[in-house]
């Protein structure tokens, strides 16, 4: 199923029947049903729609006795940033690096406080260039699953059935409304003892984020979330919202951060006109582009020596894989097999998909041709877009990213086409179908010299010192869960 195929089902549900009549213990979990609807949706294979026997649980999430201490010390913050391990993936100065949250924190005006919470997962070795408090803790098994009903399910599954053939097993959305609680009461803590006016998060459309939003409504506390990519004109959990709550929706952030004037449209488009509960949007730009375009955050001599070392003069071909990326492998590989002996095609591995990289590389085994795939996916992104001549992606962000190095992209496949398509059409990206495309299209690249896109990512910081004056200067009304009296 396409992204746009997609967006366009959840938008009919909406019309179907009024979703905020869909209740669990007194909250409105359709923004649960329909990211998990979504994410199904675009890959039925990661994203299950049905719950095992072994998940059916209540559950609560202690926090350390450690973690409680440091919380008592900290004292009230102006704003709580969120940060995700997985977002720590950028050497500065030889320590990880934040892409998302740290420039803020280093932006922060003097006459504000703010502080960075992260869970505390598996990091490699180096440090974090900026502290955080680490929330230590485990989910917990705390009484049986509940046996009340989620009000007006049969009637959604109706629906679901008729127009898309699927059915949507009930206890996976109080399942994700159960640890959502779970993350809510422990987040709740840090909030009650921060007493932030802002909370920043990245992606909150996952369980323990929903959660945190949840915690920040019943405060009254501002929740944004910061984008992490081209959200585009069909992301599921951005755009085709038709339906909100007077107050809005208790699951979502209030305020969506924007790196561009584009993406605030994109998101707009669907909304509901003159209705109370929308989200609010600031255009807040992503610093850390800024830095590294201008130079910067690139003093990085070593890394800058192995991907000289790895290019060895050569044309540099980078390539960003999306977390479905084997059909894209095969049309690389047909590309990097009919290519010039004198190009190097850099492969970068998706973040989450990094333990994949074994399987890439059997996916490549039998294509002779120069490629590289650890070196790629290890060393810093922006340091390989300098080395490289042209870009190629099936839909990536860095798609624009690309811009603001001077760099072309050529995207790859079906979806690229459907979501950047009025870039298409205006020659800033070209499209192809087959690594002979691909291998074509590339060759004949030219630098980028003048180009829609570029306003997709402002990369001002003072534009985003003022995104996060306006953004404390609000203020949201709290939440109270509903009396639910069955279906």
């Amino acid at each position: 199923m396409t992204d746009n195929e997609a967006v366009d089902i959840l938008a009919e549900i909406e019309r179907e029947m009024d979703v905020t009549n869909l209740l669990f213990r007194g909250m409105r979990v359709w923004p649960l049903i329909r990211q998990r609807l979504w994410a199904n949706f675009l890959n039925p294979y990661l994203h299950s729609l049905s719950l095992p026997k072994e998940s059916r649980r209540e559950v609560r999430f202690d926090l350390s006795e450690e973690t409680l201490h440091l919380l008592q010390q900290a004292g009230p913050k102006d704003v709580v940033f969120i940060s995700r391990p997985q977002d720590n993936n950028e050497l500065l100065r030889g320590k990880r690096y934040n892409r998302f949250v740290d420039p803020l924190m280093e932006i922060l005006p003097e006459e504000l406080s703010g502080i960075k919470l992260e869970m505390d997962e598996e990091q490699d070795d180096t440090d974090s260039d900026i502290p955080s408090l680490s929330i230590m803790g485990e989910m917990k098994v705390s009484g049986p699953f509940p046996e009340e009903n989620i009000t007006g399910f049969k009637r959604l599954n109706r629906i679901l059935s008729r127009i898309c053939s699927l059915q949507l097993d009930q206890d996976i959305i109080i399942k994700d409304a159960l640890v959502a609680r779970a993350y809510a009461d422990m987040y709740g803590i840090f909030l009650d003892k921060l007493q932030p006016k802002a909370v920043m998060l990245v992606c909150y459309y996952h369980v323990p984020m929903n959660g945190l939003a949840l915690a920040c409504r019943e405060r009254g506390i501002v929740c944004v979330d910061l984008q992490h990519g081209r959200q585009g004109r069909f992301h599921g959990a951005y755009t085709h919202w038709t339906v909100f709550p007077k107050y809005g929706w208790e699951f979502c952030a209030s305020h969506f951060w924007c790196w561009g004037e584009p993406t605030e449209a994109d998101m707009k488009r669907h909304l509901p006109k003159g209705k109370e509960g929308l989200p609010q949007f600031v255009v807040g730009g992503y610093p850390w582009l800024g830095m590294c375009a201008n130079g910067d955050a690139l003093d990085q001599k070593a890394e800058t020596r192995q991907v000289e070392e790895l290019v060895q003069g050569r044309t540099a071909i980078l390539v960003t894989l999306q977390l479905l990326w084997e059909d894209m492998i095969e049309e690389i590989g047909r590309a990097i097999q009919i290519s010039p002996p004198d190009w190097i095609w850099l492969i970068r591995m998706h973040p989450k998909q990094i333990e994949k990289i074994d399987e890439v590389k059997k996916q490549l085994s039998s294509v002779s041709g120069c490629y590289e795939i650890e070196a790629a996916s290890s060393l810093p992104l922006y340091l390989l877009l300098k080395k490289s001549c042209c870009h190629v992606t099936s839909f990536s962000t860095c798609c624009f990213e690309a811009l603001h190095f001077d760099v072309p992209t050529v995207l790859s496949g079906e979806s690229g086409a459907i979501l950047y398509k009025e870039y298409v059409d205006d020659g800033t990206f070209l499209h192809a179908m087959t690594g002979e495309q691909i291998q074509k299209n590339v060759a004949r690249m030219e630098t980028v010299k003048e180009c829609s896109g570029m306003d997709c990512i402002e990369t001002s910081s003072h534009i985003a010192i003022k995104a996060i004056e306006t953004i404390l200067s609000q203020k949201i009304v709290k939440f109270v869960p509903f009396k639910v009296t069955g279906e």
